[in-house]
């Protein structure tokens, strides 16, 4: 059975998030008052002070709404987003400071101000953080297991489908595999099916995703089946849980190996075999794992660029204000946190990966999940082989270096400072 799902417009919903601040700074300003100078409201004509307290509202809403915190979704909140809120606040606060001094106001207590700043945090951080953990909560108890098929029913699909029932995750519910010897079988409780019988499988369980459990396969062998997943509407991976990350440098390298050890699971770090600049000796620094980096800031186009395609995006962004660069190190977990603040503006993608299933592919799947749809522009390695040659060579064919970047910013309508004129 389809259920039909209507969800508001983000505009809608920032709206909705607005007029709450709104109430909660307005509430804010009444209790730290009060709590100051209890008789303050009995000695001053309160209908003054509500006006005034309802125009000292908006402007930290629009404070609020300058500095991002609109941009992120509640669900997704993290560190980013409680900064932004402090930020907020304290510029809220200092505004309001200076209206009251700017009207001569002398008879409004100074120490409300403190505890305004102390009751807004609390209020506008304090109420999303409780939401956002009532509602990772709820996903967690009320989110059934996802239903998977394994392509694969050998010795690796055996253990693949132990390791699936001792989680919370995923739910085998049928076996695809090429042995005419194995169709027809069950194995663990799971019938294994031709893998013409794939369409019908999809609509009877409703599956998503198709797990590969073929290590054994040629690449030929391989890519063949790929082909053939990807007329089907599922998402097609190989390791479940695996983490993958990519370093912009020695440095980054040396943090990731360290904190991996830490996270536990398969983690693949992939590194360019390329000349990079020495890490010094003995310096194994903290990473927080799952995260991105703004490398530089942007007003209207970010470039999300994993691995070795960093330095093209950096080079192509060049000085212009307009473009922002984000050394998106990690491809699983992505930083869904930072890409919900980043949906406010138009993204381009930069891999030296296959665009189908990479991680442009990964970056959509995950703001069509959150219900977000800025401009995206993806650019890979298009699906073929490439005669041998130097790596910058191949990219330039790629379309993925500095000038292959540059040339979608101009499709995107942001041209490059020197042919503006």
């Amino acid at each position: 059975m389809k259920v039909n799902k209507y969800t508001l417009p983000r505009s809608i919903k920032q709206l909705f998030m607005m007029a709450i601040d709104g109430v909660l700074i307005l509430c804010a300003l009444w209790l730290s008052v009060v709590l100051v100078s209890p008789q303050f409201f009995e000695q001053h004509t309160a209908s003054y002070y509500l006006l005034y307290f309802a125009l000292c509202a908006f402007i930290s809403v629009a404070i609020f709404n300058n500095a991002g915190l609109y941009r992120s979704l509640v669900l997704y909140m993290g560190l980013q987003s409680g900064l932004v809120i402090l930020k907020g606040v304290t510029l809220s606060t200092v505004v309001i400071s200076l209206a009251v001094y700017a009207t001569d106001n002398f008879s409004f207590p100074s120490q409300a101000l403190l505890v305004f700043w102390m009751m807004a945090v609390l209020l506008i951080g304090g109420l999303r953080f409780m939401a956002k953990i009532v509602m990772q909560n709820m996903i967690q108890s009320f989110r059934p297991r996802e239903p998977v098929i394994i392509y694969g029913a050998g010795s690796s699909g055996m253990q693949l489908v132990a390791a699936l029932n001792n989680g919370d995750q995923y739910l085998p519910v049928a076996f695809v595999d090429d042995s005419e010897s194995l169709v027809g079988n069950t194995v663990h409780g799971i019938r294994v099916h031709n893998p013409a019988a794939i369409r019908e499988l999809i609509e009877t369980y409703s599956v998503r995703q198709i797990l590969l459990a073929i290590p054994s396969a040629t690449h030929a062998e391989r890519k063949q089946i790929l082909n053939c997943l990807e007329h089907y509407p599922v998402h097609v991976r190989t390791v479940p849980n695996l983490q993958i990350a990519a370093p912009k440098d020695a440095l980054e390298l040396r943090a990731m190996l360290k904190k991996a050890l830490e996270v536990g699971g398969p983690v693949a770090i992939r590194y360019p075999r390329d000349n990079v600049e020495r890490a010094p000796e003995g310096v194994w620094p903290e990473i927080p794992w799952g995260k991105w980096e703004v490398l530089k800031e942007g007003r209207e186009v970010y470039l999300l660029a994993f691995g070795k395609t960093l330095r093209y995006a950096l080079e192509a962004a060049g000085e212009d204000p307009r473009v922002g660069v984000v050394n998106a190190r990690f491809l699983k977990p992505l930083d869904r946190e930072m890409l919900a603040w980043l949906a406010g503006y138009k993204l381009i993608t930069v891999e030296d990966h296959q665009g189908m299933g990479g991680f442009g592919s990964a970056v959509l799947e995950a703001l069509n999940e959150m219900g977000l749809k800025p401009e995206v522009r993806v650019l890979a390695l298009p699906d073929r082989f490439f005669e041998h040659g130097a790596i910058p060579s191949l990219h330039r064919q790629a379309g993925i270096d500095a000038e292959g970047i540059r040339k979608a910013l101009r499709e995107m309508g942001v041209a490059p400072v020197h042919e503006r004129a």
